[in-house]
């Protein structure tokens, strides 16, 4: 077994490194001559298939890239190590001078190298071990053996989880593990782990649900999650359609997760500089918007209320999320980090049928969830004898019921003072007060005749503040009236944001 050296200076965009035989296993190192760059390094086996993604932010040691998963570096995808020219891909920027080292072999690892104990193996799961075939495919990989269905709670409730979280695998201060652990400690049921750009093909194993997801970052122009994908996207400039960097490729990355199952949702997107700015984004390849995303950015909270009314008077019918964007980890026993960013802060409540990957999405995007900085909330919705859901289609129910009407029923648990707003079509319909910290109102809505009719709730402090909202139930139809996000920032009277240059 011998080490090999390369030394770039400069660092060309794209280098190479040869592997001699085929074997078992693959360790490199590498360093640059600059830190916490944001940088992307990718690395290609001499077959074309991406084994290694690594932003430059939380420094790394040894890579190994081994036969078995549970001996492959976290950011690394596992399999043979196939002989011949192996490519190091730099993507937006590059380093002045790049030095790898690396070695191969077949049987036990250095020692030094080593993987995982046995205690440790169980806290993951094998997500991947298989590429997709054919070069249309850019030597993606497919998490094919996470397990979408696996649940361990069955029975319908409202399950508590976060949609949009970071790891120390991007530019988060946890790693995964540390991070469901406390997911745990908040009493989350599930979570998303939406790294920038990266895709894992392992992750936690716990009492928690872990959703495999990914950060579609484009560096100043936006940003949005595909949560439950299954498939690497080729998100770089150096596709065919420029990837991140065009609208065109952007819209491709968008329709591409929609046919893997993910739920596509933009983030921030009117918080500079991390707004939205791909005008011509189709709304149909939208499932939903992030309406609060971390506790303290409301005043970006209140307009996306108001772009999301837009949306569903136009009768684009889009599911509203909450995410902690949470990257920071709790200092010093403190209860939270810095800026009071927690995971779980805000909570995403979804209805589901068991506690799944896939049914947890499905239900998201289904709208069948409220956001909620703190109050618990109790919803019942019918029409005539027919239970309903949020998200849900009312109109055949109303139709057949004897007086036209839908009931809401909701429990407010959690805020001593406030009120319950009931937002229809957008304009304040009614405002009940919160007068005790366990309240129950029965709200009628009378539809019948009506052409599109939509209604939600929000519950708002004292002082106005959002504290959690619903998503809506409708009745009628309204064939979308707007096509694109700037033609919905129009209507809802905002013009597209400028960022600065992240």
């Amino acid at each position: 077994m011998k080490s090999n050296r390369i030394v770039c200076d400069p660092a060309p965009e794209r280098t190479s490194f040869r592997v001699e035989e085929r074997a078992e296993w693959l360790q490199f190192s590498f360093e640059f001559d600059r830190h916490e760059s944001w940088i992307f390094m990718n690395v290609w086996d001499s077959e074309g298939r991406i084994r290694f993604s690594y932003l430059d932010v939380n420094r790394v040691g040894a890579v190994t890239i081994h036969r078995n998963p549970l001996r492959t570096s976290e950011l690394a995808i596992p399999g043979d190590i196939p002989s011949g020219e192996w490519h190091i891909e730099f993507v937006r920027g590059k380093p002045k001078t790049l030095s790898l080292t690396w070695r191969t072999g077949s049987g036990a690892l250095p020692e030094a190298a080593e993987g995982p104990t046995e205690e440790e193996w169980d806290v993951w799961s094998d997500g991947h071990t298989e590429h997709s075939a054919g070069g249309s495919d850019g030597g993606a990989y497919v998490l094919n053996r996470y397990d979408w269905t696996e649940s361990r709670e069955g029975g319908r409730r409202w399950y508590r989880g976060d949609f949009h979280t970071h790891t120390a695998l991007s530019d988060g201060e946890m790693t995964a593990g540390q991070l469901t652990g406390q997911a745990a400690v908040r009493g989350l049921d599930f979570f998303a782990i939406t790294d920038h750009n990266i895709m894992p093909y392992r992750w936690p194993k716990s009492g928690v649900r872990v959703i495999p997801g990914i950060e579609i970052t484009s560096f100043g122009r936006g940003d949005w999650n595909a949560i439950g994908l299954d498939r690497w996207p080729d998100w770089r400039h150096a596709s065919l359609d420029g990837g991140i960097g065009t609208q065109e490729g952007m819209d491709r990355l968008m329709a591409e997760a929609g046919r893997r199952g993910a739920l596509r949702s933009l983030n921030h997107p009117l918080t500079v500089p991390w707004a939205w700015m791909f005008a011509d984004t189709p709304l149909s390849e939208l499932d939903a918007l992030e309406i609060v995303n971390t506790p303290t950015d409301g005043a970006n909270t209140e307009k996306m209320l108001v772009v999301w009314s837009a949306a569903w008077n136009e009768g684009v019918r889009l599911t509203g999320l909450g995410g902690s964007d949470v990257h920071g980890a709790p200092k010093e026993g403190d209860a939270d980090a810095p800026h009071g960013e927690r995971i779980g802060l805000p909570a995403t409540y979804v209805e589901a049928e068991t506690l799944s990957a896939s049914a947890i999405v499905n239900a998201a995007r289904a709208g069948r969830a409220y956001v909620s900085l703190g109050p618990v909330l109790g919803i019942e919705v019918a029409a005539g004898r027919r239970p309903l859901q949020l998200g849900g289609d009312t109109t055949e129910a109303v139709d057949e019921s004897e007086d036209g009407k839908v009931r809401v029923r909701l429990a407010v648990s959690g805020l001593d003072a406030g009120a319950v707003n009931v937002i229809e079509n957008g304009g304040l319909r009614s405002s009940l007060p919160i007068e005790a910290p366990d309240q129950t109102f029965q709200i009628e809505l009378d539809w019948r005749g009506e052409a599109y009719r939509w209604a939600r709730l929000e519950i708002r402090d004292p002082e106005g503040a959002l504290q959690a909202f619903t998503n809506p139930i409708f009745y009628g139809n309204r064939d979308a009236g707007v096509r694109t996000w700037r033609e919905l920032l129009e209507r809802a009277g905002f013009e597209m944001p400028v960022n600065a240059r992240h």
